[in-house]
């Protein structure tokens, strides 16, 4: 039931940090770009719980896709559930939750991105069938929710009920939200993040390190991303070209691999062109 919709986005991941505030928005198709259930460098496990919320007063039926890899290795999950009218519902683990408890009962060492997509219960949501889909894109049977996740890891030998926790927010992605090098023409092309840092190392009490994710939010076309690297005073310090990404294919690294010309203790921004 994915829209024929084209765009790329780069979304930041601040780590050490706390979560901020943010202005959730809804729509048919929301992109959460990183989830996953993994064990991580020092034995913690990386898992995702995912909140969502029907915005509407009638049931909804919601579609996941799961990709993961550069590639674009796309598994999907039709109709996995269903919100009653303006339902909100937490799904602990969402990765790894037994798909009886409303997770997609994956392994684990799974990681990748998620997109969700919401039809009226019992509704046409194929572009292929739909009335004007083939012509729009858009089916009338096409329904908003909200999706939100917190990303956190629990210690080694630890519980998510008995352990302290660290992690962070992420807000689910609209697919109005992305950038496309079709709307170059609007200036809809380039994504900016200000405020990167660079202070410190792992392990080392009071500083910053940023991973950088890149993400192809197409399900119909490859692409590669070009990323600029500037100083305080708009000085490009250095660039990275993404490797080719696959449809929905999705990359994440941390910005001392991305930008090797990026030194510790300073502060910059970037630009995807």
């Amino acid at each position: 039931m994915l829209k024929g919709k084209y765009g790329v986005a780069v979304v930041l991941t601040l780590l050490a940090t706390s979560a901020m505030a943010s202005n959730f928005r809804v729509a048919d198709q929301v992109y959460l770009p990183a989830a996953g259930h993994f064990t991580g460098p020092k034995g913690e496990t990386w898992v995702s719980d995912v909140w969502l919320s029907n915005v509407n007063n009638e049931a909804i039926d919601v579609s996941v896709i799961f990709s993961s890899g550069s590639t674009g290795q796309i598994q999907n999950f039709s109709k996995q559930f269903t919100l009653a009218a303006n339902e909100h519902r937490e799904v602990p683990d969402f990765i790894s939750a037994a798909q009886s408890a409303g997770g997609l009962g994956l392994p684990s060492g799974t990681s990748g991105q998620l997109v969700f997509n919401g039809c009226k219960s019992g509704g046409n949501c194929d572009v292929n069938t739909c009335p004007n889909g083939t012509t729009t894109g858009v089916c009338p049977d096409f329904r908003n929710l909200s999706v939100e996740s917190r990303v956190y890891a629990i210690p080694a030998g630890g519980s998510a009920s008995t352990s302290s926790t660290y992690g962070q927010l992420f807000s689910g992605i609209p697919w109005y939200n992305f950038v496309s090098t079709n709307a170059a023409s609007a200036g809809l092309d380039k994504v900016f993040i200000t405020g990167l840092r660079n202070t410190g190392t792992d392990g080392t009490n009071g500083t910053f390190r940023t991973n950088i994710g890149l993400v192809n939010a197409s399900q119909y076309s490859t692409t590669q991303l070009l990323v600029k690297l500037f100083d305080k005073t708009g000085t490009q310090i250095d660039s990275y070209t993404s490797p080719t990404l696959g449809a929905l294919g999705q990359q994440q690294l941390d910005v001392q691999r991305m930008f090797t010309k990026f030194p510790i203790g300073t502060s910059a921004a970037i630009s995807r062109k």
